[in-house]
């Protein structure tokens, strides 16, 4: 008897957005210091007086959407979400305000319904997920999925960048009185558990306050050692770092004067390095400005240039590609590089840029997945069924080229910025996006997902088994199936041993169904063959001569 087959509702698949004008991508909305923050409508910051964070002195992030609506906002010990409400048991989150870098958040690379908030506290990483369904659009956690340990023994400096492959991203931490560095891969299916360990330059195991941050384009990570005069001359570091392996292949010391760094940025092209010093004029304080283009220590070492300014503190790139800094405490601006990839005098820095609205900053500024800010990233929008929207952030660009890694299309390239393209199928594309400006271009490439409605059909069925064990499998061989069993499995196939009625929920992105599996255990037979009998048979030998 079949108990039942049937396509059911269309999975939840959305972006969750507010009106801001013209805001643009997830770094759109800024929350920091004494419930300050800035919102960048058409790459133009203004202060905003919406924020609920009362008291943010060092690590806080924020979220917002591919067309800049807002998302979430965060210090480490707690998550609020677009209406500036605490999430629903977004509290209570193992993090410390004191940590320099101690929040980040970390979009799942192809759900965009889920979120992961990385956090920090006495010398641990934890994350806890952040889901967001259509009964529940603000979003919320769940107690299983908070507070998870990451990794423990690390100290307050995290970062972010995407994989070599657009779509995977790393987050990256150092050990704590330790050279090791830890980076964590995160995929579609989460945190991968185990870390890549890298052993960095070994002048200095001390440094466990100040900024880490990952060049845009993946290849450099510039670490400040801000801790106390013992550490002298070696202020900072910067490493190369392979993001396809996420190994550190290389180190070079930076030594600057008597004081400690605590910021860090680099400029959108990944060319120049920024540190701001710890201090006050003039004995300190202020930017320092680093050249990449050749990496080798003296070439850096002698490219130093001292850009005039106050006391720094948190540094960060807008997607307006300008460097900000946080002041010194209770300050009602940002100060701005306004042309970070130029070099030396041509530098143009603005020590009073954005008013805050009558609020003030403090040590920190948000921190983002650094990849966004690099010139030619992107994202995009995969609805069920609907072309694939594509969304770019480009700055000063001359002219811009798409390959949406469909070569059997006749329309897989485009010129226009933010095109869209119907794909036939289901599944992983190569997207390439390439920014021409200046005699020079810049290339994003990134692995999408495509949604598609697949017709899923079932196989329900009824049986009758004789063995002491049966395995029923409801695999369809879809990439990024889910299934959800009566049982409370997880599995594509459940092994059974009792008689009843189990059944399986199976989740693709644009097709969901129900599978109902009716298995009856027969007895075993009893089978007699009466009493043993014996049988005699004449046999007749013939010998032959």
């Amino acid at each position: 008897m079949k108990l039942g087959c049937f396509k059911a509702i269309q999975i939840f698949y959305f972006t969750i957005f507010t009106c801001v004008g013209f805001a643009q991508g997830p770094t759109a909305n800024w929350y920091f210091g004494d419930s300050a923050g800035i919102q960048f409508n058409n790459y133009i910051p203004s202060f905003s007086l919406n924020s609920k964070l009362y008291f943010a002195p060092e690590g806080c992030a924020a979220l917002s959407s591919s067309n800049g609506g807002l998302i979430y906002y965060a210090r480490p010990d707690y998550v609020i979400n677009r209406d500036h409400d605490t999430l629903e048991n977004g509290h209570e989150l193992l993090g410390s305000f004191t940590s320099t870098q101690g929040a980040l958040f970390i979009p799942n690379p192809i759900d965009t319904s889920i979120t992961y908030f990385v956090s920090h506290s006495v010398l641990t990483h934890s994350y806890s997920v952040l889901r967001r369904n259509e009964t529940q659009p603000l979003g919320y956690i769940l107690n299983s999925e908070k507070n998870i340990t990451l990794a423990v023994g690390t100290t307050e400096k995290t970062t972010a960048v995407h994989h070599n492959n657009g779509k995977d991203i790393w987050v990256l931490m150092k050990k704590f009185n330790s050279d090791t560095l830890l980076a964590f891969l995160v995929t579609e299916i989460g945190f991968h558990p185990e870390p890549v360990i890298s052993i960095l330059l070994r002048d200095s195991i001390f440094g466990n306050l100040g900024q880490l941050k990952s060049s845009p384009n993946g290849k450099y990570l510039a670490e400040c050692l801000a801790v106390s005069p013992s550490q002298y001359p070696i202020a900072g570091r910067i490493h190369r770092f392979n993001n396809e392996t996420g190994e550190v292949s290389e180190s070079i010391g930076i030594a600057s004067n008597s004081f400690a760094h605590y910021g860090a940025e680099f400029s959108a092209n990944s060319t120049n390095l920024y540190f701001s010093q710890n201090g006050s004029p003039p004995m300190g304080g202020g930017v320092i400005q680093y050249d990449l283009s050749i990496f080798d220590s003296a070439a850096i070492s002698n490219s130093e240039y001292h850009i005039a300014g106050l006391g720094q503190y948190s540094l960060q790139i807008g997607i307006d590609k300008r460097i900000y800094g946080s002041r010194t405490f209770e300050n009602e601006y940002l100060s701005r590089i306004e042309n970070p990839e130029a070099n030396g005098p041509n530098i143009i820095y603005s020590d009073s840029a954005v008013y805050l609205g009558g609020r003030t900053s403090r040590l920190g500024l948000p921190d983002f997945i650094q990849s966004y800010f690099h010139p030619a990233y992107f994202d995009y929008e995969s609805k069920c069924n609907l072309p694939v929207k594509f969304t770019s952030y480009p700055v000063g660009q001359d002219s811009v080229h798409w390959d949406f890694g469909e070569p059997a299309s006749a329309s897989n390239t485009s010129t226009v910025i933010n095109p869209t393209h119907d794909y036939t199928n289901e599944g992983f594309y190569t997207v390439e996006f390439i920014v021409y400006a200046d005699s020079s271009s810049d290339t994003f490439s990134r692995d999408i997902y495509v949604k598609k409605t697949l017709g899923l059909t079932g196989s329900s069925f009824s049986d009758d088994v004789c063995d002491t064990a049966h395995v029923i499998n409801a695999n369809h061989h879809l990439t990024l199936m889910k299934y959800n069993w009566n049982t409370g499995s997880t599995a594509d196939s459940i092994s059974i041993n009792e008689s009843g009625t189990y059944f399986c929920f199976m989740t693709a992105f644009c097709d969901s169904l129900v599978d109902t599996f009716n298995i009856s255990f027969l007895p075993t037979p009893n089978i007699s063959l009466g009493n043993d009998t014996a049988r005699f048979v004449k046999v007749n030998l013939y010998y032959w001569r």
